[in-house]
């Protein structure tokens, strides 16, 4: 009772938005189903956590998106309210963001299952503008909420996860979101995309390439 009680109590005193983003109802988990207030209270704790340890750092090739852009129009400040648009009462998604005079930091949560993806970008001006290093995250194999995330996370950090081209989707949100807020990008340098898993249809095609190619190799052996 104790225990339920201090995880309606972290529940409470979450973000809205956070609470909306959460799934209503309990969550299956190997210890059994969890209620919906205790995910919250999970969220809450262990967000923070996967964010300074970024369990996931060690095969974050194959879950990072990473941008550079050049944008005038905007100084750091002007820069950091236009990102920060991207927090709407209505879109859950956007957890949290923290911009900096320098830098701005948001927090992703995906729909539904609340995997923690991170977005860092830092400013540099140069010359009539402002050079921006843009990257984009996710910070574990084990969504935010569940139990001990941060410890398995880091103790099997090793293994590669996908992003299925998410964190490239942040980006241009962000990307968009500085658009609206009347900066202008004038170069864009794309160096990381993150992965997706390769749909039936291409792996089929790439089969059918290959037995065919197989299959003229035979034809000229003869």
């Amino acid at each position: 009772a104790a225990a339920a009680a201090l995880a309606a109590d972290a529940a409470d005193a979450a973000p809205a938005p956070l609470r909306a983003a959460t799934l209503s109802g309990a969550m299956p988990s190997p210890v059994g189903p969890i209620p919906q207030p205790l995910i919250n209270g999970l969220i809450t704790v262990q967000a923070p956590i996967l964010a300074f340890f970024n369990p996931g750092w060690f095969t974050s090739s194959a879950h990072m998106a990473h941008r550079v852009w050049k944008v005038q129009g905007l100084d750091p400040p002007a820069l950091n309210a236009a990102l920060n648009g991207v927090l709407k009462e209505d879109d859950p998604r956007w957890y949290k963001t923290f911009p900096q005079d320098d830098n701005f930091e948001s927090w992703f949560l995906t729909p539904v299952l609340n995997w923690l993806d991170t977005q860092k970008l830092t400013f540099e001006p140069e010359g009539d503008g402002i050079v921006v290093n843009a990257r984009s995250a996710s910070m574990c194999v084990f969504p935010a909420w569940f139990p001990f995330a941060p410890i398995l996370g880091l103790a099997l950090g090793f293994i590669p996860f996908l992003d299925h081209g998410k964190n490239e989707e942040h980006l241009l949100e962000l990307k968009e979101a500085i658009e609206r807020g009347g900066g202008t990008i004038v170069s864009e340098d794309i160096l990381a995309r993150g992965k997706k898993r390769k749909s039936k249809s291409k792996v089929q095609t790439a089969a059918r390439a290959s037995d065919g190619a197989g299959a003229e190799a035979d034809k000229k052996e003869l």
